[in-house]
C-alpha cells in the first residue's frame, strides 16, 4: 500500500455518470487577426486500408493542430485542420466529385503558404518523395504567423476555423485597427481565396 491507496478510494458516494467539466469557449469572431503556430502535425488517411475496409483507398491528408499566441483573449486556443492534399474523403457526407480538382488545387496553396511562413525548409529539401511525420514536425511545428479566424456555422452547430494565413510581418492590429483595415478592405474580400482557405472545405469535421 502507498500513501495514495486510501485517497484513491476516499469517495464513498456513488457516481451518477454525469460532470459538468467546463472549459467551454465561445467562437472567436469572424475575421479576427491572431498569431498562432503548428503545435502538432502529421499524415492520416481518408478510407483508411485496415481490417474491415480491406479496399481502403488509402488518400493521405496533413492533419494539422494550430495553436493561437495572441491575442491573449485566446491564448493557448486550439483549432484543427484538414489540408486535403489529395481530395477529400471519398466515403463523406460533403464528398462531390466534380470539387475534387479545386479542393486539391486549394489544400495545396494551403500547404506550401505554411511552408513559406515557416522558412520554405520543406520546399528547399525538393524530395522526390512525400516528406514524412518526422520532416513536417521538424520544419511546421513552432514557427508564428498570422491567422485570420473564421466562423462555420451547420446545423445550428458554430466553431472556429483558419480563414486564411499570412507572414507574421503582415503585422498583428488591435481590435480597433482591425475594423478600420476591414472597412478598407471591403473591395478585396475576394481575394482571400487566393490563399486556399475555404470554408466549406476548412471545417474540421468536414
Amino acid at each position: 500500500m502507498n500513501q495514495y491507496d486510501d485517497d484513491f478510494w476516499g469517495n464513498d458516494d456513488e457516481s451518477t455518470g454525469t460532470v459538468d467539466i467546463g472549459g467551454s469557449f465561445e467562437d472567436i469572431p469572424h475575421n479576427t487577426r491572431c498569431v498562432i503556430h503548428i503545435e502538432d502535425v502529421e499524415w492520416k488517411y481518408f478510407d483508411e486500408k485496415k481490417e474491415g475496409n480491406e479496399d481502403g483507398e488509402n488518400i493521405p491528408w496533413v492533419s494539422v493542430k494550430w495553436n493561437i499566441e495572441s491575442p491573449v483573449d485566446y491564448e493557448n486556443r486550439k483549432l484543427p485542420q484538414k489540408i486535403k492534399y489529395y481530395g477529400d474523403d471519398p466515403k463523406s457526407e460533403y464528398f462531390k466529385p466534380e470539387k475534387e480538382e479545386k479542393t486539391k488545387e486549394k489544400a495545396r496553396l494551403v500547404f506550401w503558404a505554411i511552408d513559406k511562413n515557416c522558412g520554405g525548409k520543406i520546399a528547399a529539401l525538393k524530395l522526390r518523395r512525400v516528406p514524412t511525420d518526422q520532416e513536417l514536425q521538424r520544419y511546421l511545428i513552432g514557427k508564428s504567423m498570422i491567422g485570420i479566424i473564421g466562423v462555420w456555422d451547420i446545423n445550428g452547430k458554430t466553431g472556429n476555423y483558419i480563414m486564411k494565413i499570412e507572414p507574421l510581418s503582415s503585422g498583428f492590429q488591435s481590435k480597433s485597427s482591425q475594423k478600420r483595415m476591414d472597412v478598407q478592405s471591403k473591395p478585396q474580400q475576394q481575394r482571400s481565396s487566393n490563399s486556399g482557405f475555404d470554408e466549406s472545405d476548412d471545417i474540421p469535421f468536414n
